[in-house]
């Protein structure tokens, strides 16, 4: 048996059974004279794999970083050696020096770690680079120490630089999970344009990546967060730059995804954030940036490829996102020129061009529902919320007669277009129970509505009959409809004791 397969054979048995701490290091002294005079290049790692794992649990890093040193000699002085045969056995080595640290920081840090990794083939970097940030996010610490972030974004590049056009959809989650987990522990505390730096480098460094690119938007919104919390809110010359240059960042950086949603939800986030920081001008630069989009964004998406390939409607997240934009509407200021509406102009137009909302549909009616309750919310002298230091309509406008005119105008073209959606939601499938069930419940929704937001005079009376009938042309909703009268039966004032007794009439 060749004397190099003994000394494998024994630190095989060291690693299980380690000697007596007080003859560890000469044990390996003695072995090692030996050994590191091996001239077989593939002899001598298989040694070396074995007593790496020796070394590395019952000896500190700077053993461990002398013990690479020598294996990088030897490696250095056979290049010419087939690749396949060296491959191996270092990645093995690299493997278990990551698994049995406690510190990994210290292991990043020796002077002869990633110079071994250097010898590695592409795809055993990329599986060791995925180890050593698992392990690093693992340990659940931050870190702010230079050549530690260094070095884990240079193995993070490794693992962005695999990814290509054939890699599936897993995949991609996988890698950006690893380095968006990476990404939130480096963390400079109160130095907040060292942070904005690195988010720069990083949008640099990791284009392919949507989940990567949407979380360093939310991290630089966070430190717009940060910077007004340091300040409570009032800001000076300098942190007010860097608000606006966080902002430019996010404003920059959001058109480069690919995601339709992904970029409606940052723009919208972005446009809270800088309105909170009294950015008025950054945040309605943002908001009509999500105006813009909704009309480009296409009825069914496509994800994924082959069997994989996945289409989902759009409409069941365009909802919610509007109705969530119509809110924050509420507090933003109005223009001085453009008028207390423009934004909500600009986004009924917008909606009227989303493919699925070109003829009438539930959800379309439903986001009616949601703007008229907008509206109504207008119309009261002091709204329900605000932003601290920004005037909303109420302070701005005051209900003047122009403001009041506009505000009605718009109420009176919302009611009409409602009433025409639901009719248009029977119409569009004759003879359809779905369809009916439908105006049913969305009629119903609309009476209670009126019901809570509106003053009852003849008009509206007239209305809330006409729409309670209107559900009760089917059987589906009777519980809805019970409450429903209820509901108006508590109510006092002549307009409802009328339209109970409208109600209860027989037909």
């Amino acid at each position: 048996v060749p004397k190099p397969r003994l000394y494998r054979a024994l630190g095989v048995s060291l690693c299980k059974t380690p000697p007596p701490k007080d003859v560890r290091l000469s044990i390996l002294n003695d072995i090692w004279k030996t050994a590191t005079k091996i001239t077989d290049l593939p002899l001598y790692l298989e040694v070396s794999e074995v007593f790496v794992e020796y070394i590395a649990k019952n000896f500190s890093d700077r053993e461990v970083n002398i013990f690479l040193k020598d294996v990088i000699k030897h490696v250095k002085k056979n290049q010419m050696l087939d690749d396949t045969q060296i491959h191996a056995p270092l990645e093995a080595m690299v493997r278990k020096i990551v698994e049995s640290t406690t510190d990994l920081a210290r292991v990043l840090s020796m002077a002869n770690f990633l110079p071994v990794v250097d010898f590695l083939s592409k795809s055993d970097k990329v599986s060791l680079s995925k180890l050593v940030l698992s392990k690093f996010v693992e340990v659940g610490q931050t870190t702010s120490d230079p050549v530690m972030i260094h070095t884990l974004f240079d193995l993070a590049r490794n693992i962005h630089d695999s990814i290509d056009e054939l890699t599936y959809g897993d995949e991609r989650r996988q890698v950006s999970e690893l380095i968006v987990n990476v990404i939130r522990k480096v963390d400079y505390g109160r130095d907040l344009e060292r942070q904005l730096n690195l988010y720069v480098d990083c949008r640099r460094a990791f284009t392919q990546l949507d989940q990567v690119t949407f979380e360093l938007v939310i991290r630089v919104c966070l430190l717009v967060v940060k910077a007004h919390r340091f300040m409570t809110g009032k800001h000076n010359r300098k942190t007010s730059a860097f608000v606006k240059a966080c902002l430019a960042y996010a404003h920059i950086t959001i058109p480069s995804l690919d995601g339709a949603f992904l970029k409606l939800r940052l723009y919208l986030q972005c446009a809270q954030v800088g309105l909170v920081n009294g950015m008025v001008s950054q945040g309605e630069a943002f908001l009509k940036s999500a105006v813009q989009l909704i009309p480009e964004v296409p009825a069914v998406l496509i994800e994924g490829r082959g069997e994989r390939k996945l289409k989902t409607k759009t409409e069941g997240e365009m909802l919610p996102f509007v109705l969530n934009l119509s809110s924050f509407l509420l507090v933003f200021p109005g223009h001085p020129k453009n008028g207390p509406f423009h934004l909500v102009k600009g986004l009924l137009n917008a909606v009227q061009k989303y493919e699925p909302w070109a003829k009438p549909c539930v959800g379309k009616c439903k986001l009616y529902l949601g703007l008229i309750r907008l509206f109504a919310t207008f119309a009261q002298s002091k709204f329900p919320y605000h932003v601290d230091k920004v005037d909303s309509n109420d302070t701005l406008f005051g209900n003047n007669d122009i403001y009041q005119t506009s505000l009605t105008q718009i109420l009176d073209t919302l009611l009409t277009q409602t009433l025409n959606q639901l009719q248009g939601i029977v119409e569009e499938k004759k003879d359809n129970r779905d369809a009916k069930n439908d105006q049913s419940e969305m009629a119903l929704d609309f009476v209670n509505i009126l019901l809570s937001t509106f003053t009852m005079n003849k008009s509206t009376a007239t209305l809330v009959v006409k729409l309670y009938r209107l559900a009760g042309e089917v059987k589906t909703h009777e519980k809805y409809m019970l409450r429903t009268l209820a509901h108006i039966e508590q109510k006092k004032g002549t307009w409802y004791q009328d339209i109970t007794t409208q109600l209860k009439a027989k037909k």
